[in-house]
């Protein structure tokens, strides 16, 4: 190969190899889960929901709740940032209602007639919503703290 010819292929193959290497960073770099995020709107059903208590730091071991066909609750998110909150507890319910927002993986709702936010962590899914809150009490000159997990599948 002559010196000309030899420059045009270099080049000709630099050229390919970046291309090829923009793609491949394109491509990899594009999922289908990037392009969706998953809404909290809807409605969810409580599957779980486990307690873990601490005493003094201490924790003091895990309840299950029971939930069942007698026992739920059902959380629905709303589009305009209202959620109601419906309870059915052995046959009687009850239901609350509130405003909410979201942030990062921080749900902040506030119940209507409280003036105060309840900030929860939670993990979303298209299918499973696991809010995790904690609640610190003294009872006895003890302090508490509940750590409460509950776990809603989509309706």
């Amino acid at each position: 190969m002559n010196m000309n010819k030899m420059k045009t292929f270099k080049t000709t193959k630099s050229i390919v190899l970046t291309a090829l290497m923009v793609v491949g960073i394109l491509l990899s770099s594009c999922s289908k889960d990037d392009n969706e995020s998953v809404s909290i709107v809807g409605s969810w059903k409580s599957t779980k929901s486990v307690v873990e208590t601490f005493k003094d730091g201490v924790s003091q071991g895990n309840t299950q709740e029971v939930i069942d066909a007698n026992n739920y609750s059902i959380l629905t998110f709303k589009t305009d940032g209202r959620f109601s909150d419906k309870v059915v507890s052995s046959g009687s319910n009850y239901t609350e209602e509130g405003a909410y927002t979201t942030k990062d993986n921080v749900l902040s709702v506030k119940y209507d007639g409280n003036t105060d936010f309840d900030l929860t962590n939670f993990t979303l899914t298209n299918s499973t919503l696991v809010i995790v809150f904690t609640e610190e009490y003294t009872t006895g000159g003890n302090k508490y703290k509940d750590v409460v997990t509950s776990t809603y599948s989509r309706q």
